[in-house]
């Protein structure tokens, strides 16, 4: 294990960005049985519901789809990366800004280790994680920092490591999702082929287990999400094998050390879109997940590894096992209400693979299998937020923020935001739309 890790791990000093982005669309909706057309009923009988007022904030370069924002606890601070400067040069940029008054508080430069920004990960202790990848894309690199009360880095207590990424003919990406522990002492990353957990203060790995062989790593075989939930302690991995999927489950014990919980088959028909989530129930008994092939939200029971129940919802699944494989489905649960929000974006119609499919919103109640919305979204889209009251949800779209009525599919409220809109966000009572060149932060009232 010591030889393995002296190949896949060297530290460095580097800092790293982020952002995101959407696509456009128009609403379909189902509650039960009913259905209404929301791009043709603009408004729902909750009148006094409406999105509100609209902040800008203008950030030095340029943003995209791969970048993400963040909030400090208080919601006074945000943080985003940017993927190429403004002469055009890669990204080595992190900025930290007002959400008040828009203006930016301090810049993280992540040059010369890290370029190309992508993911910020903040967690309890103002710990932040930034995800960027090494001059050569052949590694991930990651710098650590914390968030100091007035918005601007603490730059004493940087760490930075970099994790090697294994690549062949047919699978080229360098993963940038990274999870923390809940009380932010360790850090939880997959390079495709094993999980590493680091410790934040020092950037040292402290355990690491092998999922995929290297000599049987390759673009159908190997480790395509992981999620973890802080509550649960329960960390859930997304196995492709060439005619299968596994999920593995695992806790963090003490010292970060990686503890195995469960192995689960699926069954051979069941294909799982690649970055899809999983979720789990508050006390991490079970584990939710949704198939892509065939639309339906499976409940596994984690101690046993076994299938306890299984619910469809309609035209969820995707026929088509390319796109299947392409499109992924994610999964949030609320632990205390026990309701799945489950997501899917839409696609175009494509030569050779039938008709275009429809973007999907679905809540769900796991406990009596039953489904409270589905709604399906015309043109496709890339992310959407639930409101705290789980009745309605922010929709992004190309041009617009849309908010939309769950129990009756109609959309209440479609703001034009005269921008190439990238991704959506909700944290710290805070809506944030990335777009290309800016950051729109609203606060729902």
């Amino acid at each position: 294990m010591k030889n393995h890790l002296a190949k896949n791990v060297k530290f460095l000093t580097v800092a790293v960005l982020l952002v995101v982005s959407f696509t456009g669309m128009f609403l379909q909706g189902r509650s039960g049985n009913s259905s209404v057309n929301a791009s043709s009923k603009t408004t729902s009988n909750r009148t006094s519901l409406n999105i509100g007022s609209i902040n800008q904030v203008k950030i030095p370069g340029e943003l995209s789809r791969s970048n993400n924002l963040v909030f400090s606890q208080d919601g006074n601070v945000g943080l985003v990366a940017v993927s190429n400067e403004e002469d055009g040069s890669a990204g080595h940029s992190l900025y930290s800004f007002d959400t008040r008054s828009g203006q930016v508080i301090s810049r993280l430069d992540t040059f010369p280790t890290g370029i190309n920004p992508t993911r910020l990960t903040f967690g309890a202790r103002n710990k932040l994680i930034v995800s960027a990848r090494d001059a050569s894309n052949n590694e991930a690199a990651f710098v650590i920092v914390s968030l100091l009360p007035d918005g601007r880095f603490d730059e004493s207590q940087r760490v930075s490591l970099a994790i090697s990424v294994p690549k062949v003919e047919d699978e080229q990406s360098v993963p940038d999702m990274v999870h923390l522990t809940e009380d932010s002492q360790y850090g939880i990353y997959s390079n495709k082929t094993g999980l590493f957990v680091f410790s934040t203060t020092t950037g040292q790995i402290v355990s690491y287990e092998e999922i995929v062989r290297l000599s049987d790593f390759s673009g159908n075989s190997l480790i395509e999400s992981i999620s973890y939930d802080p509550v649960s302690n329960r960390l859930g991995v997304v196995q492709r094998r060439p005619s299968d999927y596994k999920l593995h489950v695992y806790s963090i014990g003490l010292h970060g050390t990686l503890l195995f919980e469960s192995l689960i088959s699926l069954q051979k028909k069941e294909i799982i879109g690649r970055g899809s989530t999983l979720a789990f129930d508050r006390t991490g008994s079970f584990l939710y997940i949704a198939g892509s092939s065939s639309g339906q939200l499976l409940t596994y029971e984690i101690s046993s590894g076994k299938l306890v129940s299984k619910t469809s919802v309609p035209e969820l699944s995707i026929e088509d096992k390319t796109l299947a494989r392409e499109i992924p489905v994610t999964v949030k649960t609320d632990p205390f209400t026990g309701v799945a929000f489950i997501q899917r974006p839409g696609h175009i119609q494509r030569p050779g693979h039938g008709k275009g499919k429809k973007g999907k919103l679905v809540l769900l109640s796991v406990s009596e299998s039953k489904i409270i919305a589905n709604i399906d979204l015309e043109e496709g889209f890339l992310s959407a937020v639930l409101d705290e009251d789980e009745t309605t949800a922010y929709v992004l779209t190309s041009g617009t923020l849309q908010l939309v009525d769950l129990k009756t599919g109609s959309l209440i409220e479609n703001k034009n935001l005269s921008t190439e809109n990238l991704n959506l966000f909700s944290e710290a009572g805070l809506i944030g739309v990335v777009a290309k060149d800016s950051i729109h932060l609203l606060r729902p009232r």
